[in-house]
């Protein structure tokens, strides 16, 4: 497993510019791709100090709603330890353990001019982090409307800690510091309804769709509860999906997946695709989610949201927090503005490929998948 941790440079021209730290598996991780809502909101804590290294009033540790008991996982040991981050603020998981707010500040980087896609049940154009952030909005689900909406919830989550702006209306009282890219162009494409069900068969026209506006980075927070290995090369759910999502490395789009939250060895079927179909291979990135404890290191898979491991998808298989506070999503499950799963964790990727490509714009979708494999600090299986 690796992360995107603080010590790596994203590559040696960007040591100073983004030095942003995930973390990379050598086999573990999947899951199907939803955060699940916590009712657990932090005791709100004052601003973090505006120097180099914020220093905040600590908040206390997560305690989100128990998940269903994970599954034992073999060949996951506990990882090697990861740097201590002094006065580490759980508000700011999106940001710190991955180096972004070091990036965000050393570069002025924030994802200016990079589209980002995100597939999902749609996004609140009035939330507070998401308000005039919306550059596109198109509804597959119900053609016939063209405001941007969700009842779910669970797309504004993704676009806020892909591209939110910071604003004082956060979790719990609490400011929400920003997304990863806050200043990246968001594409949303609804394909799931109000109860949060993904519609896959309407991604491939959602896909074409961005493609000819130009969106080659697309984040997919979802993915079906069975795991790539639980299936065969010729089972309905693998050709299906690669009828799908097999335009994807001809256009040249990367597809950044949840691994999915059931607590399996394998991946779920979507993030784990190019076991069987190896030509997606180079524009696939499957991630998992990470525990963070109160002094910012990883101890591990999240088993309290059950993230699925790596498992055969370890090639293209990366590792980020999946815990987040955002600002509250009215009128959904995600209404006190905290979350924890693969879903959070895939955001935070792609935001942070918004940042690379941002800084590298002549970058293909392999390159950006390369460079974030090729500098994530390895945590082993």
């Amino acid at each position: 497993m690796s992360l995107l941790g603080r010590n790596n440079a994203l590559a040696i021209s960007v040591t100073i510019a983004l030095a942003t730290s995930l973390t990379a598996c050598g086999g573990g991780g999947g899951g199907n791709g939803n955060v699940r809502p916590s009712t657990t909101t932090p005791t709100p804590a004052p601003a973090p100090a505006p120097t180099p290294t914020p220093t905040p009033t600590p908040v206390p540790s997560p305690s989100p709603s128990p998940g269903p008991a994970p599954i034992a996982l073999s060949g996951s040991p506990t990882p090697p330890p990861t740097p201590v981050l002094s006065g580490y603020n759980p508000l700011l998981a999106q940001l710190w353990p991955t180096n972004v707010d070091t990036a965000q500040s050393t570069t002025g980087d924030q994802g200016q001019g990079v589209k980002v896609g995100i597939l999902d049940s749609g996004a609140q154009a009035d939330n507070p982090a998401l308000i005039n952030r919306i550059t596109w909005f198109q509804d597959y689900v119900d053609p016939t409307n063209t405001t941007p909406q969700d009842g779910a919830g669970h797309g504004t989550m993704m676009a806020e800690i892909v591209g939110g702006t910071a604003n004082p209306d956060g979790s719990g009282g609490n400011p929400f510091y920003g997304g990863v890219a806050p200043q990246s162009l968001l594409y949303i494409a609804r394909i799931g309804d109000n109860s949060g069900n993904v519609n896959v068969a309407l991604a491939p026209q959602a896909l074409a769709d961005l493609n000819a506006q130009g969106v080659k980075l697309i984040n997919n927070s979802y993915g079906s509860t069975t795991s790539i290995t639980g299936v065969g090369a010729t089972d309905p759910l693998v050709t299906q999906d690669y009828s799908f999502f097999r335009s994807t490395a001809t256009n040249g789009q990367l597809m950044v997946w949840a691994a999915g939250n059931e607590g399996m060895s394998q991946p779920s079927v979507e993030a784990g695709l190019p076991y069987y179909e190896s030509s997606l291979q180079q524009n696939w990135l499957a991630v998992v989610n990470v525990a963070i404890n109160a002094n910012g290191q990883v101890t591990g898979l999240d088993t309290t949201a059950t993230s699925n491991a790596c498992g055969v998808a370890a090639q293209w298989c990366l590792a980020a927090p999946g815990y987040a506070y955002v600002s509250p999503i009215s009128n959904t499950p995600f209404s006190t503005g905290a979350g924890d799963g693969t879903s959070g964790a895939a955001a935070v990727v792609t935001g942070v490929a918004a940042l690379v490509w941002q800084r590298f714009p002549f970058f293909t979708a392999t390159n950006v998948q390369e460079t974030l494999l090729g500098t994530a600090t390895n945590l082993g299986s």
